[in-house]
């Protein structure tokens, strides 16, 4: 894969948890041929899911279908870089310039 990108929100509980858990599942069978899901991380206030892919963009059109009402996605953030890159390029929302892992 050429590209990771990485959706981000708010979680501090262990529901958060679950809740990372049964989004990374429902990625995992919904956006097909655009990405792999490669994992997640959680702590530091924020959740976040890993996703491998060609075409970044794509995957991440994919995953807003695939999971429609699941997230408030007025808390979500995404952003992709290249797989051995450092440097984010913000997807979501629109009109954030900074992003980071952390």
């Amino acid at each position: 894969m050429t590209h990771i990108l990485v959706l981000q929100w708010p979680g501090s509980t262990a529901a958060d948890f679950v809740t990372l858990l049964e989004t990374e599942c429902a990625l995992e069978s919904g956006i097909g041929d655009t990405g792999i899901v490669d994992g997640h991380d959680f702590g530091s206030g924020q959740m976040n899911i890993f996703i491998g892919s060609e075409q970044p963009e794509d995957a991440f059109v994919a995953a807003r279908r695939t999971l429609g009402d699941r997230l408030m996605w007025h808390q979500v953030r995404a952003a992709f870089r290249e797989t051995r890159g450092e440097t984010y390029t913000v997807l979501w929302p629109l009109g954030l310039t900074d992003f980071h892992v952390t």
